[in-house]
């Protein structure tokens, strides 16, 4: 059973037209938990979630705790905001030998594929390629599988992406002494436009026709888009700099959330598991996130625009506060200036 999609655009109407620009449309396909459910009535009748919790003795027991173990009454309070800025042009150069340094590591990667490939190959045996599909379509999703048959899976779908690159290589085996030649004479954008050929076009081709039906191609071709952005990132990055863009300051800020109804969007802002289109990921973090006090989220802000998010935890051990940073959340449409994992 799913949450009324019409529900759903009841509740979230007027906060979808700030952020259009994501394609945040139905169908949402949030699963009925009694967590969502209680979520979405709860924002029917308040402006927030926090609006909420400090109308219930759970939340105020968990003030009254984090104030003996020596926390300010105000530390969870919305709206507070931590400013910062980085010059980008004092560390373009670090900056740009990064990006280079993970083009190596790109090369190093077609290089290891095409190794694999020729020692064990599951694309030029049929039988092989059958039953490698039988292994990865089976009834158990990895959604419902155990973390031991989770991590099988993930491998099974690396190994048949390293044997599709390392086909496609085969085929073509003047692509890496063109590619290590651009990497060598320094030809960056060359490369770069090579390599997003590369997965955008061939590599997509060959997943389309070998991998038509099964969740299978679904995993490959989230293998790809991680691929081309991470590479277009990289492309961002040298035409910043090239084109004067690492000269400016770039101002940052993070704001402790007031866990409104934009909250239910954080995961399409920064491209994360709890994106709307993820829905039962959706529906077992959100409503969490929001609805325990022992969870913050810092929205980072580049310029005055929503980019990513910080989340937060805090625990209590030998009798200490201590505030566990869980994930840096950035979006993958953003076009870095300065690479994420600096801001990071």
């Amino acid at each position: 059973m799913y949450i009324n999609d019409d529900y759903i655009k009841s509740i979230i109407g007027k906060e979808l037209q700030s952020i259009n620009s994501h394609n945040i449309n139905p169908p949402y396909h949030i699963p009925e938990t009694p967590a969502c459910k209680l979520l979405f009535e709860i924002f029917e009748k308040y402006n927030s979630v926090r609006d909420f919790m400090c109308q219930q003795d759970y939340y105020q027991n968990f003030k009254s705790q984090t104030r003996i173990l020596g926390l300010h009454s105000s530390f969870d309070k919305p709206g507070i905001t931590l400013k910062f800025a980085i010059k980008a042009r004092k560390i373009q150069f670090k900056v740009k030998l990064n990006r280079i340094r993970e083009l190596k590591k790109e090369l190093v990667f077609l290089k290891n594929s095409e190794e694999q490939y020729s020692k064990d190959s599951i694309l030029t045996e049929e039988d092989s390629h059958n039953n490698t599909l039988k292994s990865i379509d089976n009834p158990l999703s990895p959604g419902q599988a155990s973390q031991s048959e989770g991590g099988s899976f993930s491998r099974k779908i690396l190994e048949i992406f390293h044997n599709i690159l390392g086909f496609y290589i085969s085929k073509n085996p003047e692509f890496i002494m063109r590619i290590e030649s651009f990497y060598n004479q320094n030809k960056y954008y060359k490369m770069l436009d090579m390599l997003i050929e590369l997965y955008r076009d061939r590599l997509m081709s060959l997943i389309k026709e070998k991998f038509r039906e099964g969740k299978a191609g679904f995993y490959l071709n989230k293998i790809i888009v991680g691929k081309t952005n991470k590479l277009n990132r990289i492309l961002n990055t040298f035409k910043a700099i090239d084109n004067g863009k690492m000269k400016r300051t770039m101002k940052y800020k993070l704001v402790i959330s007031s866990r409104d109804k934009l909250e239910l969007f954080r995961g399409n802002i920064s491209c994360d598991c709890t994106a709307f289109k993820n829905g039962p990921s959706f529906s077992e973090t959100i409503p969490q996130h929001l609805l325990d006090p022992g969870f913050i989220n810092m929205k980072l802000f580049e310029n005055n625009k929503w980019v990513g998010n910080v989340y937060l935890l805090v625990v209590e051990i030998n009798n200490k506060p201590v505030l566990i940073i869980d994930a840096i959340q950035t979006s993958l449409i953003h076009n870095w200036v300065i690479p994420e994992v600096v801001v990071a």
